[in-house]
């Protein structure tokens, strides 16, 4: 079903990165609940349109700085069961706008589908799962998993391109920022044939 409404809405999260096959094992239990899920990264509002449709009991909250989609122009934002707020996960300030925006909220999912690089996955990280309930998970989507990869791998013309954005020192910053937590790895690289095919989950305990 998830992978339906991926495709649906035109979102990559099933057809390239077959993302489908780890949501719908970690959310199949909970999807009627009524829950509250925190978004990073809503684009044009396809996956998030997604979400709406799998998840019929939740609230949905969106955060991106909508620059290259302006909000007014994002159907799924006018939803009822949607909210977005403008802003950067990245930035330290964003932890206090979303406490002042949505007083209360704690999210059951977090799901950073943001920028991709691990220096603001790290940063995001700090910034967002103080906002995670004790028995929620953090979810970062489209990770390069570094300190995995071969030296073959690593020759991939994405990482060849931006050698400051990744390398084993910016990866060790994610990774420490993530340390004292119970992680999961999921890793589609195979099934996909994408390099960042892969998501790092992240729990209490």
């Amino acid at each position: 079903m998830l992978k339906e409404l991926f495709n649906k809405y035109g979102c990559d999260k099933a057809r390239k990165h077959h993302y489908n096959l780890v949501y719908q094992k970690e959310f199949e239990a909970i999807k009627e609940q009524h829950l509250t899920i925190l978004e990073v990264g809503v684009f044009k509002g396809e996956s998030t349109q997604a979400w709406v449709d799998y998840f019929p009991n939740a609230k949905i909250y969106g955060l991106d700085i909508f620059a290259r989609v302006p909000m007014s122009e994002i159907a799924v934002l006018e939803h009822p069961r949607v909210e977005a707020i403008r802003g950067s996960s990245i930035h330290i300030a964003i932890t206090e706008k979303i406490r002042k925006k949505w007083p209360g909220v704690y999210f059951d999912i977090i799901i950073d589908d943001g920028l991709h690089t691990p220096r603001a996955n790290g940063d995001s990280f700090k910034h967002l799962f103080p906002l995670l309930k004790q028995d929620g998970a953090y979810y970062v989507e489209d990770v390069w998993p570094l300190d995995k990869m071969t030296m073959t791998e690593m020759n991939h013309p994405w990482i060849k391109k931006y050698p400051d954005r990744y390398s084993f020192l910016e990866m060790a910053y994610f990774l420490q920022t993530i340390e004292n937590y119970k992680v999961e790895r999921f890793d589609n690289r195979k099934i996909s044939g994408e390099g960042d095919s892969y998501i790092i989950k992240v729990t209490h305990d």
